[in-house]
C-alpha cells in the first residue's frame, strides 16, 4: 500500500509555521476571554499557545539548521564516493567558497617603450557577492609583480570598492616583498557582507614587459564570466586564454575583445599573449 504524503514530512518549515499561526491564534484569543467567565480556559490557551509558539519556533530553526547540515553532509558523501581521496579536500575546499565575483571586465593595454620593452597598464572592475548563508569578512587585496626594469617599475595607479552604502572607498595600503607589489586595505577598512549583499571593486596598475610576452591575472576567487579588452599597438597581435577552458567557450565579442562562458575556479587565470607580427614572420620564415 503506497503512504500518503504527509505536510510534516514533504514541507516540513511550512507546517511549523502552520503550528506558529496555530499558537498565535491561541495567545490572542486567551487575550479576549474574560478573566472572571473563563478564568481556568483563559490560563489554558495562554499558556498552551506560548508553549506552542515557542515549540514552533525551536522547530524551525533546528529544520534550517539541520536541512543546511545535511545538504553539506550529502555532498561530502557524494564526493567522497565519486572521487579519489587526492581530490576531494579540493573539491570540498571550493564548495566551502563564500565569495564569488560575478561581474568581471578587464581592460588591457599594451604601449612600446622601445623595441624590446612595452608598458602595460590593466584596469578591472569586479561585483562581488556573497553567495554563503551567513555574514562574512572580506579584505579588498590584490598583488602585482615587478619585473626588475629600473627605469619602469611596476606602480599601482588606483584601488577602491564601493561599500553597501554607495560610498567609494580608497583607503589601503602598499608593501613590498622581494618581486611583488601588495596592496591591502587599511586595517579596521574590512567589509562585513551580509548574505546577499555584493560590493564592486576596481583597480588600475602598470608593469613593464617585453614585446614579445605574457601576463597573467588570477584570481583568489571564483569568477562567473569573465570579459576582456586587449589594446594593442599596429605592428603588433594578441591573443587571450582562459585557464584551462576550450576555445568554443571563448566567445569573442569584437577587435581583441574576448569572454568566457563559464566560471573560473579560485587559482585559475587569464593569459594575455602580444608579439610583433614583424618578429613572428620571420620566425615562420626560418622555420620553413
Amino acid at each position: 500500500m503506497k503512504a500518503k504524503n504527509v505536510l510534516w514530512k514533504t514541507h516540513p518549515l511550512v507546517f511549523m509555521v502552520m503550528v506558529f499561526l496555530v499558537g498565535l491564534v491561541l495567545l490572542v484569543a486567551s487575550l479576549f476571554m474574560p478573566g472572571e467567565l473563563y478564568g481556568a480556559l483563559k490560563t489554558f490557551f495562554n499558556e498552551l499557545g506560548i508553549a506552542i509558539i515557542i515549540a514552533a519556533i525551536i522547530g524551525i530553526g533546528i529544520e534550517y539548521g539541520l536541512s543546511q547540515r545535511l545538504a553539506e553532509d550529502a555532498f561530502k558523501a557524494s564526493i567522497g564516493y565519486i572521487l579519489p581521496k587526492e581530490l576531494r579536500g579540493e573539491l570540498e575546499w571550493i564548495y566551502k567558497q563564500e565569495i564569488i565575483a560575478k561581474k568581471h571586465k578587464e581592460t588591457v593595454t599594451i604601449t612600446p617603450i622601445n623595441d624590446d620593452l612595452v608598458e602595460i597598464v590593466v584596469e578591472i572592475n569586479r561585483t562581488l557577492e556573497n553567495i554563503s548563508d551567513h555574514t562574512v569578512t572580506y579584505v579588498p587585496i590584490i598583488y602585482i609583480d615587478d619585473w626588475f626594469h629600473t627605469e619602469h617599475r611596476s606602480k599601482i595607479i588606483e584601488f577602491g570598492w564601493t561599500g553597501k552604502n554607495g560610498d567609494r572607498r580608497g583607503d589601503y595600503d602598499i608593501t613590498h616583498d622581494e618581486c611583488h607589489l601588495q596592496v591591502i586595505a587599511q586595517k579596521n577598512k574590512e567589509i562585513l557582507l551580509k548574505r546577499n549583499e555584493s560590493i564592486d571593486v576596481w583597480y588600475k596598475y602598470k608593469m613593464t614587459k617585453h614585446s614579445r610576452d605574457v601576463y597573467t591575472d588570477t584570481f583568489l576567487l571564483a569568477t562567473c564570466d569573465p570579459f576582456i579588452k586587449v589594446v594593442v599597438p599596429d605592428g603588433f597581435k594578441t591573443d587571450v586564454t582562459f585557464a584551462l577552458h576550450k576555445e568554443e567557450k571563448k566567445k569573442q565579442q569584437g577587435t581583441n575583445k574576448y569572454q568566457l562562458e563559464g566560471i573560473l575556479l579560485p587559482g585559475q587565470e587569464i593569459n594575455v599573449l602580444w608579439w610583433k607580427i614583424e618578429d613572428a614572420e620571420i620566425w615562420m620564415r626560418e622555420k620553413d
